[in-house]
């Protein structure tokens, strides 16, 4: 059975995570310069914020412009892995329709990450809602989780009792 959109999809991937990447970097390196002007604003006495501000945005920004090693560091901390999740690969040509589907959460469990990072930097600028750090917190470990759904996958599975080979790839 010929699946050409499956295919399409699956060469197409990576080049996304390739525009998340880059989009990520241009947030990383924008978050260090907001970051130093920070820091100027407070050091001369023109802002009411605390040093608090700037320092949480420079941590926001390190981690974005290392995104494939934070994800990388995420995954051996949380799941004992030892693989970039987001390694430049070459595009798989698999017809699986259960491989694009896990490719794709893994892709949703990214922009959960950054979403979640970005949250954290609401929070310590003082911005952010009622209820920020768990909103942030649920991003980050919810996009982990998704980032390694082909371990969490089964493990979870497991526990629950349900058959899930299909899901390791």
């Amino acid at each position: 059975m010929d699946m050409p959109i499956v295919k399409n999809l699956m060469e197409t991937l990576p080049q996304f995570y390739l525009l998340f990447n880059a989009i990520c970097w241009i947030t990383g390196v924008s978050l260090l310069f907001l970051a130093m002007s920070q820091v100027y604003e407070v050091s001369g006495g023109r802002s009411q914020k605390t040093l608090n501000v700037p320092i949480t945005t420079f941590f926001v920004a390190v981690a974005f412009l290392f995104l494939p090693t934070t994800f990388g560091a995420m995954s051996a901390t949380f799941f004992g892995g030892n693989t970039n999740i987001l390694a430049y690969s070459q595009p798989n040509n698999s017809k699986n329709i259960g491989e694009l589907i896990l490719r794709i959460v893994e892709f949703i469990g990214a922009l959960g990450v950054r979403k979640g990072l970005l949250t954290a930097k609401a929070v310590g600028d003082g911005n952010a809602r009622e209820g920020g750090v768990g909103r942030a917190l649920t991003f980050m470990s919810g996009g982990i989780l998704a980032l390694n759904i082909t371990t969490f996958g089964p493990l979870l599975a497991e526990f629950v009792g349900l058959d899930m080979s299909w899901i390791t790839t």
